[in-house]
Parts: structure tokens; sequence; C-alpha cells
């Protein structure tokens, strides 16, 4: 799945090399963008920003991600336990 990490460094919840180590656990496509001078909740500090790393990450990936996400026969683990999928 194509993944975007955004981490704000002035968080402090994260630490970079935390955040930098996401990477191990994705398959596929991994973009790292640091946000400077933002905090915690980055999405409502620097709106600008993450929106246009949305709007250059979301078109690149559309494709990628519509023909993994759709599996109509796949079963979909969940903390409520097994669901299968409908469309």
């Amino acid at each position: 799945m194509p993944t975007l990490f955004i981490w704000p460094p002035g968080a402090g919840n994260v630490t970079r090399e935390t955040a930098e180590a996401n990477a191990h656990y994705v398959k596929g496509p991994y973009r790292f963008e640091i946000l400077e001078g933002a905090r915690n909740f980055s999405f409502q500090m620097q709106p600008d920003s993450t929106t246009q790393l949305l709007l250059e990450h979301l078109p690149e990936h559309a494709k990628l991600a519509s023909l993994r996400l759709y599996e109509p026969d796949r079963k979909l683990e969940t903390w409520h336990g097994k669901i299968e999928k409908h469309v």
C-alpha cells in the first residue's frame, strides 16, 4: 500500500529515528516527509503544506491503491473480528 508519512519534528512524541523506521514495515511505495516547524496536529497547524503533500501523493498512487483495495473475495481482519468485504 502506498504510504506517505508526514512527520512533525516538534511533536516530541515520535523521534526522527522512530519515524524513519516505519519504512521497514511498509510494503509498497513509501515517502517520508518532514513538516518543518510543525508540532502535534500538523494538519491543523500547517494545512497548506500538508494538503500539498497529499495532493502530490494521492494521484501518483491512486491506481495502485485502488487495485489493491478492490478484492471483493478477501476477508479483512479488523478489531471487530473477521468481516467479509462487500462491494
